[in-house]
């Protein structure tokens, strides 16, 4: 784990998509590649937050210590 975004905001379900606020920024001071993201409901015991959302980039982003923003879907992260 490299680091820890804020909170999601602006979370809504509509039809069964789950759509949130994008993060900016999302992490700060990143100086490695990023690969894959996952959501946690925080519950504050990493033992006890269950995964609600991983992605995989399917590539790495290299990155330069700077900041990483997240901009989601504009159509949702996900369909249940």
């Amino acid at each position: 784990i490299l680091g820890t975004s804020p909170a999601l905001t602006g979370k809504t379900t509509t039809g069964g998509v789950f759509k949130a606020s994008n993060i900016t920024p999302a992490f700060t001071g990143i100086a490695t590649n990023i690969a894959r993201l996952w959501v946690f409901k925080d519950t504050g015991s990493a033992a006890t937050s269950p995964l609600i959302y991983f992605m995989d980039t399917g590539f790495s982003h290299s990155q330069n210590g700077g900041n990483v923003n997240l901009t989601w879907n504009a159509s949702g992260l996900f369909a249940i």
